[in-house]
């Protein structure tokens, strides 16, 4: 039980954003939505890691040799290309027509509450926008 509770700590809006979207479609990889979601979320996510004074954008940032916290979204996202994932849900024939779907499910998701950030149904379409 005690793994279970860590496992599910903090997964927030990446994980919402794949639950709702892979129970819309069971065929879609949990793994590579979350691939595909990372780089949008931890963007979103920045404006509370200065809010908070964690630091902790920086210290991954640090950690993954790269020079400002800003680039660690793009960092991701060329990490993914390089393993030959997609970065773009349209190359996995999603379609902004199921967008409401996928934000209510995302809302719906135990990992929403777990978030740093408070995702509004807005965040949450600007989010998919993104990685469309």
């Amino acid at each position: 039980m005690q793994g279970a509770m860590a496992f599910q700590k903090g997964l927030g809006c990446v994980h919402s954003l794949s639950h709702s979207l892979g129970g819309i479609n069971p065929k879609l990889h949990h793994g590579t939505l979350n691939a595909i979601f990372l780089p949008a979320v931890i963007s979103f996510n920045a404006a509370a890691d200065s809010v908070r004074q964690e630091k902790k954008m920086e210290r991954l940032a640090h950690a993954m040799g790269l020079a400002e916290a800003q680039e660690i979204s793009l960092a991701i996202e060329q990490m993914t290309l390089r393993l030959g994932l997609p970065t773009r849900l349209s190359q996995l024939a999603v379609t902004s027509d199921i967008f409401e779907r996928i934000v209510i499910g995302a809302l719906a998701d135990h990992s929403h509450e777990t978030n740093p950030r408070e995702a509004s149904p807005e965040d949450y379409t600007k989010m998919l926008e993104t990685v469309l």
